[in-house]
């Protein structure tokens, strides 16, 4: 019976470790939060339902069991450990100021965020503009300086072809880790490979995490004969 119980008592503290594992990707401690950028995001090694709380108020509730493989090996498992949130966010809806999240699972406690919210005096910010200068592109030796910033929401990618249409040939899709820019990329070649011949984009995709690919890059890429896009 003693040799039970110690096997036991084992199981539950290796299950209690891994279930004091987390990440809280969004707000990170100290942030600067503004809009709906960055919602709150992590992920625990715990099983259950996650949910936050805002300075006290009301219950924000989460999508559980979402895929992150870079969580299974802290979490023993698949890696199916992050929550994101399920509902709409904005954070100037907090006001100016300094705020306090709290993460709970299964009611209790187990992740606690201070922040700042700055919301340019607006909950929801139209027209912004700004220019700044990028050297060295699109080729060294050369610069670019960039106007306009796109903030879409609807659909991006009849934005996209609408920009690419324009005679623009070059843009940056920005969003923190883990919002869907690499599934955007690959969802826009696969809506593109479905337009007739004439409407269709000559396209690559090309992973930057391969160093041999940046002098594929620099190669002109030239089309076929019955392409003229």
């Amino acid at each position: 019976m003693s040799i039970i119980l110690v096997l036991c008592l084992v199981l539950i503290s290796v299950q209690s470790v891994f279930a004091q594992q987390f990440g809280i990707d969004s707000p990170l401690e100290g942030s600067v939060q503004s809009g709906n950028v960055a919602p709150p995001t992590g992920w625990t090694c715990g099983n259950g339902i996650v949910t936050a709380s805002v300075n006290g108020g009301p219950t924000i509730n989460f999508t559980e069991d979402q895929n992150r493989g870079d969580t299974g090996v802290p979490c023993n498992n698949t890696g199916d450990n992050a929550f994101i949130i399920a509902q709409p966010w904005n954070w100037n809806v907090l006001g100016s100021g300094q705020h306090t999240i709290v993460f709970f699972l299964n009611g209790a406690q187990f992740a606690t965020r201070t922040f700042t919210v700055a919301t340019f005096g607006t909950e929801f910010l139209f027209g912004p503009s700004a220019s700044f200068t990028v050297q060295d592109f699109p080729d060294p030796g050369h610069e670019a300086e960039y106007r306009q910033v796109i903030a879409v929401k609807g659909d991006l990618l009849g934005t996209i072809d609408d920009y690419l249409n324009s005679g623009r040939h070059h843009i940056l899709i920005l969003a923190d880790s883990g919002m869907g820019k690499t599934s955007f990329v690959l969802n826009y070649y696969a809506y593109n490979q479905r337009k007739i011949q004439k409407d269709r984009w000559r396209l690559a995709v090309v992973p930057l995490g391969n160093p041999e690919n940046g002098s594929r890059i620099k190669t002109p890429y030239a089309p076929s004969p019955s392409s003229s896009r």
